[in-house]
């Protein structure tokens, strides 16, 4: 998604950012979106990666951001999807405004009691918020929300049980009906 206040050197500067914090190669997953990150007007937040996909940078341009589509093949070869990813693919397909997904970590591992304490540094997710500024925040979990309860960002912030369903109150579920009441949340906050 190419625009003018988005493209070459502004893209080339984030990316550089970016690139300072995570390395390259990379390894973890600092977010996923379609296009210009910059362009994101919505986040939804879990707390990390739980599949490993290829080098983050495979999939970005500086002229164009990055690359979903490839991204999601990449990702499609290698691990099915799991519940969560479904509905994180959901929602953000439900949100009018464009998405970005990212986590508080973005170290790749099946549970976030398998990183190291350098793993779990937010510096990547504040220097996203601090480009960005999304105007609304979907945090799901209690490590996301906790962070972002912490954190002053200037957007909205949705407070959700884990898009796993783990930790949920009982009796919760997710399902298609709740993620469009939420969507149709996120919209009127965005709108």
């Amino acid at each position: 998604m190419k625009t003018a206040d988005h493209t070459g050197g502004v893209l080339a500067n984030f990316a550089a950012r970016l690139k300072s914090l995570v390395g390259d190669p990379c390894s973890g997953r600092p977010f996923v979106c379609t296009g210009s990150p910059l362009a994101c007007r919505v986040f939804i937040v879990g707390q990390n990666p739980a599949r490993e996909t290829a080098n983050f940078w495979r999939y970005w341009s500086d002229d164009d951001g990055m690359n979903r589509a490839a991204w999601r093949e990449r990702y499609l070869a290698k691990n099915a999807l799991s519940p969560t990813r479904k509905r994180i693919e959901r929602l953000a397909d439900l949100i009018s405004a464009p998405v970005l997904e990212t986590n508080i970590w973005c170290v790749e591992a099946g549970s976030g009691k398998h990183l190291t304490r350098a793993d779990r540094s937010t510096a990547v997710f504040e220097m996203l918020l601090e480009q960005i500024r999304p105007a609304v925040v979907v945090a799901h979990g209690s490590k996301s929300i906790s962070l972002l309860d912490q954190l002053s960002t200037g957007a909205q912030v949705i407070a959700v049980p884990h898009l796993s369903g783990l930790g949920s109150p009982k009796g919760f579920g997710w399902n298609d009906e709740r993620l469009q009441q939420l969507a149709a949340r996120v919209n009127g906050a965005v709108s």
